[in-house]
């Protein structure tokens, strides 16, 4: 009789690994690491350009190395245009000695004459236009406020 009272409870029992067998089996976790690879990759390869920046720079703020960069260059191209006009300056006096050019007169813009020796081109002189145009002076008012000016 108990023999046969253990079986039936044996076989009535719900056991907790078999009730967690499911979930133990689940492709959550996988699922996960998956998702955080593809993540890790495609951050990966969207910031190539800014990690070889940093790779050449040597440096986690590229944008302040390039900045300099640049800076250096036009100081550079300033100094050698400075150094070009100061050796032509120096050929064009050298070149009106020897030729006994004693006056060259003073070169002046290309539409000086046309447009009153302003320099400026037409466009610039229509920009600088001011337009006294404007609407008529309207009685409607907006409630408390007199004047908008």
């Amino acid at each position: 009789m108990s023999e046969n009272v253990l079986e039936k409870i044996k076989e009535n029992s719900v056991y907790p690994d078999d009730l967690m067998a499911d979930i133990a089996r689940s492709r959550l976790g996988k699922t996960l690491l998956v998702s955080a690879l593809i993540h890790v990759a495609f951050i990966g390869v969207t910031s190539i350009g800014f990690i070889r920046l940093c790779a050449r720079y040597d440096t986690l703020d590229p944008k302040a190395a390039i900045a300099a960069e640049q800076k250096a260059a036009k100081e550079k191209e300033k100094e050698e245009a400075a150094t070009t006009a100061g050796n032509a300056g120096a050929q064009t006096t050298s070149g009106t000695q020897s030729t006994g050019n004693a006056e060259t007169p003073p070169a002046q813009p290309a539409d000086a004459g046309e447009n009153g020796g302003t320099g400026q081109s037409p466009i610039e002189q229509k920009l600088e236009e001011k337009d006294t145009n404007y609407p008529p002076a309207s009685d409607v008012g907006f409630g408390d406020v007199d004047s908008l000016e």
